[in-house]
């Protein structure tokens, strides 16, 4: 399902109204929505885009806003009752269109193997710049039932410039361990999660030329290829477990 609000597409998040929640395990997660009714919700399909939101830059451009925006954070959970050692992977991309009269970005680039460049297969006319790729993972430390939690990225102040700096294309899902019966992890499954309040931060046009030179272009690249790992308290505190 395709959703659109604030200049942002979702692709494969469908609209979870906890109001009136369905008679399925659902029902003991209303509490997805942080604010209001509504909330997203998503799991990885076979076959399927994965859950995804992105800045198109053709909608940039009839907004008049920069085709980036700065991630601050959202409102997450896992739904029903997870494992431990269950993640929720955020992959965040800034990718420059050069065709500047393109059309919107195509459903085949993606951001799940986490590239420093869009793959040649996806762009083989060389359309596409990755200028800033980011990935983190939060996991719960303990099983069973989560609350709903506001991941806040402006906290992870070891990272300079800061995580989540100058992105179009956030992709998210969710996967919990499979422990055999020696305790050895062997694998990972899909988990369902939601998301709501997502909090960002819409940029200037005027940021867009500090792209164009060269010099800095390069400073940021080598500032923004940034991952994380971080674990997330019973009492929703974050503690950053890695990061390079």
């Amino acid at each position: 399902m395709n959703i659109t609000y604030h200049n942002l597409n979702f692709t494969s998040f469908y609209l979870f109204n906890t109001s009136s929640p369905p008679s399925t395990s659902l029902a003991l997660d209303v509490d997805c929505a942080s604010s209001g009714s509504n909330a997203l919700v998503a799991s990885r399909v076979p076959g399927e885009q994965w859950p995804r939101f992105i800045l198109d830059p053709k909608v940039a451009r009839e907004k008049g806003i920069a085709p980036f925006f700065n991630l601050h954070g959202l409102n997450q959970k896992w739904i029903g009752s997870v494992k431990a050692w269950t993640t929720v992977r955020i992959h965040a991309l800034g990718v420059i269109d050069h065709d500047e009269d393109g059309s919107a970005f195509p459903a085949e680039l993606l951001t799940r193997s986490r590239p420093h460049k869009v793959p040649q297969e996806q762009d083989p006319a060389g359309r596409y710049e990755v200028i800033s790729s980011y990935n983190i993972g939060f996991s719960v430390l303990r099983g069973g039932h989560t609350e709903n939690t506001y991941l806040n990225l402006t906290d992870l102040t070891d990272f300079d410039p800061g995580w989540g700096k100058m992105v179009n294309m956030v992709e998210i899902f969710a996967e919990a361990p499979i422990v055999d019966e020696y305790g050895v992890t062997t694998g990972y499954e899909d988990w369902m999660f939601c998301i709501d309040d997502l909090v960002v931060e819409w940029l200037d046009p005027a940021a867009m030329e500090d792209l164009t030179e060269d010099g800095r272009r390069n400073e940021t690249l080598r500032a923004r290829f940034m991952e994380a790992h971080v674990t997330l308290g019973s009492d929703g505190t974050m503690q950053t477990s890695f990061y390079r």
